[in-house]
């Protein structure tokens, strides 16, 4: 029994550490906001690791959603999406008294460089016109340095369909001019445009730079046009042009619903490098922004290395008013390299974050990082995702009768994999959709849900590697703590009081090492369901190590709640806080194929209140080779303050290992008040020439009556003389035959 005290005592330890949120009441529910609506599904959140032909795979990235706003959170697969329709709004562009008014092909090169022009009539211009098809050619202020033009007007901007403007080329350049606009509302009508596209290189200079484009205006912005300002190619040398930026700020709202443009130029000539992407901003202070537009900011592919992605941002930042909206296929891949030993380029970040109203999303995003080319390039890191709402000032303080709900809604197939080298393969980019709602008004708790909706799988893993491979990364679905104001919507104050919100999780989730050709295999990574309320789990989880040398051990696998209501002294479980898992978990550690194998997978199970699994866990230890040691069995534990049952069926065999030790075989333990278990358990040392211990199998109630049901094969495995199996039932040693029981 010492054996036994000491295998619990390590597993209870390590329930003890797991990340834990406790405080106040429970709260949460208010279920679906009715941005979610029915849709196609089948999306995908990938951060997996780049794989390598001549070094080490990449690591997964992390993926992390993540509420805080005493609402629910939703991470749901099937046919669902959000709505992210709007409506351009129409309105009649106030040019002022004495617009500057084009017709017909024009040059404007600005004097100065205050932005001031001639107007139509005589004195400064008021606003800005184009139209009947005309096209408006920018040249460079008189006053600046050849690169830059400014346009500024009282009033507005209007560029009616079939007109375009056109940035010049800078002198004894490639490059476009930058242009500056400033006024008070800007609309460009469906058909205009607007280009500043570096010119190609050519012996001996590099591809132009795309013009960059600023408009600001304290009014509304209107972009139905196209914008383009990318990167000039080059064929003979030089390299490649960057791509311009575009920023887009309007102090009440933006609304985007043309594509933008601004990819890095692509090197076809040995010792040049491909241009990296221009960034992109838009942002809307009061009203938001809305944007259902293509952004395209890729890095080019060059002969000695791709370039960097450029960076897309959508920003809007008004407490109660400012809705974030998008819609397009934003694109900021790392560009590849093309001939020997030419890094990819990294992949751009891309970027939603608003701290006022509610964030809404589809459409699709690429981040992924370039690939890189034999013998020894590296692939480009994949690029940071961000969806985020924060707000802690009080979402109903200014409009204390407004109806501020929504939170954040995503359905967005999400690419932000690290690319394949040869060297090396890169890193997976992190992805993030979380809320930090701390702060907002009480009676908004339980209507700002977190919903990501239309999904089939996130995937972390890493990437196989000719040398070793790499570790899968974490998985993160998880409900914090929420705190509100210390006042209510008038600036009375209120007793302080916090609020949890339940966890709902069906999305498979996959987090494996990556196989290791000539080095070790990668670790599994981490896969965990949380909330200080209830979680809820259907999705299959997954963490398999990779075979190597030395197999990865596979990773750990949780669904669990931390929430307790102080009564006196004594903690007691909140009766909301309950756990029901019914999704399959699985992962084996990876094969040695010239060392010891990798431990089975670690699913844990725990639930304040009441913990229910139905899932089955199986999870072998990986093989060994020679004379080392197979990999050990899997642990599986269940833990609740107050009642459990479990229904899942346990399976693991541990690693075999013809000339050494096998693994011993795994653990299960299940411990609460009431604890009820009606599953097999198959928990089987691995062979060798010396053969693993069986498995160990604890049951425990604190009422001393716990109810076990089932057939316990708890063998060793075969070589030498290994000890049989433990079966506990509430400190009582059950009997075993052959290491097999059925109660």
């Amino acid at each position: 029994m010492k054996q036994l005290r000491v295998r619990v005592a390590l597993l209870l330890t390590a329930a003890a550490i797991i990340p834990a949120c406790g405080g106040g009441s429970g709260g949460g529910g208010g279920g679906f906001a009715n941005f979610v609506i029915a849709g196609i599904g089948g999306l995908s959140i990938v951060s997996k690791g780049g794989s390598a032909s001549n070094g080490n795979g990449g690591q997964g990235g992390t993926i992390l959603i993540q509420g805080q706003s005493g609402s629910e959170v939703n991470s749901k697969t099937g046919a669902l999406t959000v709505t992210t329709s709007f409506t351009v709004p129409s309105f009649t562009v106030n040019l002022g008294a004495n617009p500057r008014n084009i017709t017909t092909n024009t040059i404007l090169t600005p004097p100065g460089t205050t932005g001031v022009i001639p107007g139509s009539l005589a004195g400064n211009a008021t606003g800005l016109h184009v139209s009947g098809g005309a096209t408006l050619t920018i040249n460079p202020d008189t006053g600046g340095l050849g690169t830059d033009a400014t346009l500024a007007f009282p009033n507005g901007v209007l560029i009616d369909a079939g007109c375009t403007i056109q940035m010049a080329q800078v002198a004894a350049s490639n490059d476009r001019v930058n242009l500056s606009i400033a006024s008070s509302v800007l609309v460009m009508a469906s058909g205009s445009a607007f280009s500043a596209n570096g010119a190609a290189g050519g012996a001996p200079t590099s591809g132009g730079k795309g013009g960059n484009l600023i408009i600001s205006c304290p009014g509304d912005i209107v972009i139905q046009g196209t914008i383009t300002a990318t990167g000039g190619n080059t064929a003979l040398a030089g390299d490649a042009g960057n791509g311009g930026i575009v920023s887009i700020t309007a102090t009440t709202a933006a609304y985007v619903t043309g594509d933008i443009t601004v990819n890095g130029g692509t090197s076809t000539t040995a010792g040049f490098l491909g241009g990296s992407g221009g960034d992109v901003g838009v942002g809307g202070l009061i009203g938001g922004v809305f944007s259902s537009s293509d952004i395209t900011t890729f890095g080019g592919n060059g002969v000695t290395g791709g370039g960097k992605g450029g960076n897309i941002t959508l920003n809007s930042s008004f407490q109660q008013i400012a809705e974030l909206v998008s819609s397009g296929i934003l694109d900021a891949h790392g560009g590849s390299g093309t001939g020997a030993s030419s890094n990819g380029g990294d992949g751009g970040e891309i970027q939603m974050a608003s701290t006022g109203s509610n964030i809404r999303a589809t459409g699709s995003w690429t981040s992924i990082g370039g690939n890189g080319v034999a013998p020894g390039g590296d692939g480009g890191v994949g690029g940071e995702i961000t969806v985020f709402q924060h707000n802690t000032n009080g979402a109903s303080v200014l409009i204390p009768s407004s109806n501020v709900t929504g939170g954040t809604s995503v359905s967005v197939g999400i690419d932000a994999s690290g690319g394949a080298g040869a060297n090396s393969g890169a890193k997976g980019g992190d992805v993030s959709i979380t809320q930090n709602l701390d702060g907002i008004d009480r009676t908004l708790a339980a209507r700002n849900p977190l919903n990501v909706v239309g999904y089939s799988t996130y995937d972390a893993s890493g990437g196989n590697g000719s040398v070793d491979g790499g570790s899968g990364g974490t998985i993160k679905v998880y409900n914090q703590l929420f705190t509100p104001g210390s006042t209510d919507s008038f600036g009375a104050p209120v007793a302080g009081v916090t609020f949890h919100g339940n966890t709902l999780n069906s999305v498979n989730m996959i987090s494996s090492g990556g196989t290791g050709a000539t080095g070790n295999g990668g670790s599994g990574g981490t896969a965990v369901i949380y909330s200080g309320l209830s979680a809820t789990n259907s999705g299959n989880l997954s963490a398999a190590g990779g075979s190597g040398v030395e197999g990865g051990g596979a990773g750990a696998l949780a669904v669990l709640n931390f929430d307790l209501l102080a009564v006196g002294s004594a903690p007691n479980p909140d009766p909301l806080a309950v756990v029901v898992n019914s999704g399959n978990a699985s992962g084996n550690g990876g094969a040695g194929s010239a060392g010891d194998g990798g431990q089975a997978a670690t699913l844990e199970i725990i639930g304040h209140a009441q913990a229910t699994n139905s899932g089955s866990l199986t999870s072998n230890g990986g093989a060994a080779s020679g004379a080392n040691t197979g990999g050990d069995g899997s642990q599986f534990v269940v833990i609740s303050d107050n009642s459990l049952s479990n229904t899942g069926v346990l399976t693991s065999t541990a690693g075999a290992a013809p000339g050494g030790t096998g693994g011993d075989g795994g653990t299960i333990l299940l411990n609460s008040q009431h604890t009820t278990h009606n599953a097999n358990v198959t928990e089987i040392g691995g062979s060798g020439v010396t053969g693993g211990k069986g498995g160990l199998a604890v049951f425990n109630s604190q009422s001393g009556a716990s109810s076990v049901h089932g057939t316990f094969t708890l063998v060793p495995g075969t070589g030498g003389t290994p000890a049989v199996g433990t079966l506990v039932k509430d400190g009582v040693d059950l009997p075993l035959t052959a290491g097999v029981g059925t109660y």
